[in-house]
Formats: structure tokens, C-alpha cells, sequence
């Protein structure tokens, strides 16, 4: 009997407690159940979501770099096109002083030529310039920049040139004092800068600053171009020591024109009268 009351009893507890879950506090059972929801939460938080966030990122990161790829691209081009347009207008800066003295003249064989290589030592000064046989270029043909001469072509080969230089000493030019009128023969010195005139008569009435100017007498040269400014000078004997300082800065020339002589022939123009 008293088994059976506690076993009624129990019953009537737990039928309880079954409608108190079920039908009273059904959040106790929300309760128990987050207990099982937490640990995949905790999961998905340290395992799952950083798989995600790096698929992720390694999308971006991919677009990124493509974007990349093509800004570069467009960059590289830019520059490309930079390049050519500095080329050209460095070319034509470099070679307009050329042709506008060209204009001066009337060339009947002349080429344009770019100086590929200086040589200024004790021993000797010269160019090598990018045009040979193959452009028509022949020994003893001659190289001028604007109103003044640069030197002499002495060797020839098929793709360049060498060019002696009016600084070398073993170049000579039959020249003449433009206000005095007093001829000699110019010579170079193994300098940049300076230079002398032999043979010039001591009766001659020489001033310094007056321009030294090829007389043509040579069988090379042509006429009417600068090679120098009297500098300074002695009288010892029969004649002047002439100290001469040069017209052009021969390290800065890049280009130059080379002509045969006899082919030049200037012409008359007053704007122009001569070097300044």
C-alpha cells in the first residue's frame, strides 16, 4: 500500500514537472538546449570562420593584384610613350641649332651625324659618329658644328666613323684673323680649351678677342668657319705666339654635320653676318 502511494506520488511529481517543461517554462528547455548550441557556436567562431575570412580575403587579395597587374600595365605604357616623346624633343632641341645653320648654307653633300664616343687625352682627341661608308662618309671629309669646324674624318668603317678633332695637335688649319686679317696655321693642343696660331708675321696688328676664322687654303678645310678667339700674344722674332681660346664646348656636342669640302657654299644673308 504505501509502495503503491509512492509510486502515485512520483507519478503526480514527474507529470509535474513534464507540464512545467512543456507547457509552463518552456525556456528551461531553450536553457538545455543553448548548453548543446554553445560548443558548435564556439566552433564555427575559432575554426569555421576563419577558414572563411581567409577564402575571402584570397578573393580580394587576388583582385587586388589584378587590378594591380593592369595598373602597371597602363603605367609601363605611359612611360614608354614618356620616353619616346623626351627622346624627340630632346632630339629636336639638340639638332635645331643644326639646321637652322644649315639654312645658312648650301650644302650639296652633307650628313647628319650622332656622336657616339669622346676621346680627350694627352695622346690625341676624337669622335666616333654613326655614320660610315654606308652613308657616303669618306676620308678628309669635315665635321662642323654651327659656324665652327670640329674636326676631320680620318678613319672610315662600313657603321661609324673617327673624327679628328681641331683640339688634337696633329690637326692644322689654314686660318685667318677676321679683323687684322693676318693668315697662319692653326693647331690644336691636346686641350679642350685652348689652342695656338703659328706663323702669324709680327708686323700683323693683332687685338685679343678677335675671331680666328678657316681660310679655305687648305685642300680640306673649307672657308668661313670659327676655330677660336685670340687669347692672348707675344712677339718672338719674325712672328706671333698666339694663344687661342676655342668657340665650342666639345664635350657637350651630340651632333654634328659632315661635309665634303667644296660642297659648302654660304649663303648671302644679312641677318647673318658671320659667327657671333
Amino acid at each position: 500500500m504505501r509502495k503503491l502511494f509512492i509510486i502515485s506520488l512520483c507519478s503526480v511529481l514527474g507529470l509535474g514537472i513534464l507540464y512545467q517543461i512543456l507547457f509552463v517554462k518552456s525556456d528551461i528547455l531553450e536553457q538545455y538546449a543553448s548548453y548543446a548550441v554553445y560548443p558548435i557556436l564556439t566552433v564555427q567562431k575559432t575554426v569555421v570562420q576563419p577558414f572563411k575570412s581567409y577564402f575571402e580575403q584570397k578573393k580580394t587579395t587576388a583582385a587586388l593584384q589584378e587590378e594591380l597587374a593592369l595598373a602597371r600595365q597602363e603605367r609601363d605604357k605611359l612611360l614608354t610613350q614618356n620616353i619616346e616623346l623626351s627622346a624627340l624633343i630632346d632630339y629636336a632641341q639638340e639638332t635645331q641649332e643644326l639646321l637652322d645653320f644649315k639654312k645658312r648654307y648650301d650644302f650639296q653633300h652633307c650628313t647628319l651625324a650622332q656622336v657616339l664616343a669622346k676621346n680627350f687625352s694627352e695622346q690625341s682627341h676624337f669622335f666616333l659618329v654613326d655614320k660610315g661608308s654606308h652613308a657616303g662618309i669618306k676620308p678628309e671629309m669635315v665635321a662642323v658644328y654651327n659656324d665652327c669646324l670640329v674636326g676631320k674624318v680620318v678613319e672610315v668603317y662600313p657603321q661609324y666613323s673617327k673624327i679628328l678633332l681641331i683640339t688634337d695637335q696633329q690637326c692644322k688649319v689654314a686660318a685667318y684673323c677676321a679683323q687684322s686679317k693676318a693668315t697662319g696655321i692653326y693647331q690644336g693642343s691636346n686641350q679642350e680649351w685652348c689652342s695656338k696660331l703659328n706663323h702669324v708675321s709680327h708686323l700683323s696688328q693683332l687685338e685679343e678677342g678677335e675671331l680666328v676664322i678657316s681660310s679655305g687654303d687648305g685642300l680640306i678645310f673649307p672657308r668661313g668657319f670659327g676655330v677660336g678667339k685670340i687669347k692672348s700674344f707675344t712677339t718672338d722674332g719674325l712672328f706671333h705666339q698666339v694663344a687661342l681660346d676655342l668657340l665650342v664646348d666639345f664635350r657637350a656636342i651630340n651632333y654634328c654635320f659632315i661635309v665634303k669640302n667644296g660642297s659648302v657654299v654660304t649663303q648671302p644673308d644679312d641677318s647673318h653676318s658671320g659667327i657671333q
